[in-house]
């Protein structure tokens, strides 16, 4: 506990100095296992299975949150700290690790158009592995606690196409928009694990 309280507090004088943007970290000393909760919809990111084991190039479908679906279930894993495309400053990366395969969440051959599918992929060093928490602007969107899951390659956010509801919608990266008309955009928004 006390470990944990230093590195919030060294966590603050940090971001308050300015010398990184303010992105949030998680808020325990080790990973967390748990799930992506889109915002008010009761849906999560899971690994399509099809009855098989996963393999690189998997894609990722929302689903029904279930409690006890290890490919529904993720982790972060830091990575260092470094630029995003096109926002100023140096933010904390990490990977998103899904718990029953231990492969990235990897947005598939390196695009940065919107509407790139998330896949998963073994992991490694490629940017396009490494995502920013927090929002475009820095920390949670105004008084939620939900954040924008940001691609470092891309600079484009980790998003739900259409703000469908539709069972098996594959994730796809997006222009970042949660922050920009003002308004909260449940598509771009998750509670992620480590942040609940």
């Amino acid at each position: 506990m006390h470990m944990i309280q230093f590195a919030r507090r060294w966590m603050f004088a940090v971001l308050t100095a300015g010398t990184l943007a303010s992105i949030a970290m998680p808020t325990t000393a080790r990973a967390q296992v748990g799930h992506m909760y889109r915002l008010n919809s009761g849906l999560c990111p899971r690994l399509v299975t099809f009855g098989g084991f996963p393999v690189d190039g998997t894609l990722l479908e929302q689903v029904p949150c279930t409690p006890d679906d290890p490919f529904q279930q993720w982790y972060l894993v830091y990575n260092g700290h470094g630029p995003i495309a096109g926002h100023s400053g140096n933010y904390y990366l990490y990977w998103i690790v899904n718990a029953a395969t231990g492969k990235c969440a990897d947005v598939r051959d390196g695009l940065n158009a919107d509407g790139s599918v998330i896949q998963a992929w073994t992991c490694n060093d490629n940017r396009q592995q490494l995502w920013a928490v927090g929002a475009a602007n820095g920390g949670p969107f105004p008084n939620t606690g939900w954040y924008e899951v940001i691609g470092a390659r891309s600079g484009k956010c980790f998003t739900i196409p259409f703000n469908s509801e539709f069972i098996g919608m594959n994730p796809v990266i997006s222009t970042c928009t949660s922050r920009g008309i003002g308004s909260l955009n449940r598509y771009q928004l998750w509670l992620l694990p480590g942040y609940y």
